[in-house]
């Protein structure tokens, strides 16, 4: 695939949690790997470090959990979109999503979600911009999970009410979706928890095999010849 155009209309980024002091691990690591890293920055009292990756993709570690010895990655923080009418938008998440105003500085608001994950999405405003062509090196849609399929139809019927476009239920065998776009254009999904990725493996064995959906199976062998290898690096 060529690679994407960036714009309004588009979910611009990810943001992830790690340890308040897992900070120069991350850029120790990224620096061994060769990753192109870029200053530390602030923005709304959270210090982060941004980390490319290869296809161009901003992927920013943000210090934001209680100190560990684990520098791992402890949740999502945050995503970002952009839009050329921010106001409508934020208006979506307010209204439609249940989403409250934390924050706004710069151009950028953020939003957080009214539920104990504590977290954001970003609305970066682009007034005038081009819109987004989407391809490599693009985020294609922001999910968000629901515990079952009643709190997703529950969901969907207020989307519906709200005047939104929003698709059937897709069974995904791992889960359930539904997908709807906010007035920018950014790709939204709501999936369910369950039934989960263990239905047809041991925990102990996930990753370590291809596992497909029956309606994929008749064309595995052509999957299985066009998948890359995948090498696991240690910490």
């Amino acid at each position: 695939a060529p690679p994407g155009h960036k714009g309004s209309g588009q979910a611009a980024g990810v943001s992830f949690s790690i340890p308040r002091n897992a900070l120069e691990y991350w850029q120790d690591r990224a620096r061994q790997a060769a990753v192109t890293q870029l200053e530390l920055r602030s923005r709304f009292d959270q210090t982060f470090l941004t980390i490319m990756d290869p296809d161009g993709l901003e992927v920013e570690l943000s210090a934001t959990a209680p100190p560990d010895r684990d520098p791992s990655i402890v949740s999502l923080n945050s995503a970002t979109i952009v839009e050329s009418d921010p106001g409508r938008s934020g208006k979506f998440l307010a209204d439609v999503l249940g989403c409250a105003l934390a924050a706004r500085k710069d151009g950028r608001s953020r939003f957080m979600l009214m539920d104990p994950s504590n977290t954001g999405i970003d609305i970066i405003a682009a007034p005038g911009t081009e819109r987004a062509k989407l391809s490599r090196g693009m985020v294609h849609h922001i999910a968000f999970r629901v515990a079952d399929e009643a709190a997703q139809n529950q969901w969907r019927e207020r989307l519906i009410a709200a005047g939104v476009h929003v698709t059937r239920v897709i069974d995904r065998q791992y889960f359930r979706s539904i997908y709807f776009r906010e007035p920018g254009g950014v790709l939204f999904e709501i999936a369910t928890d369950g039934p989960g990725f263990l239905i047809d493996e041991d925990a102990d064995a996930l990753g370590t095999s291809l596992k497909l959906p029956p309606w994929l199976e008749p064309i595995r062998e052509s999957i299985e010849r066009r998948l890359p290898v995948v090498e696991f690096g240690s910490q």
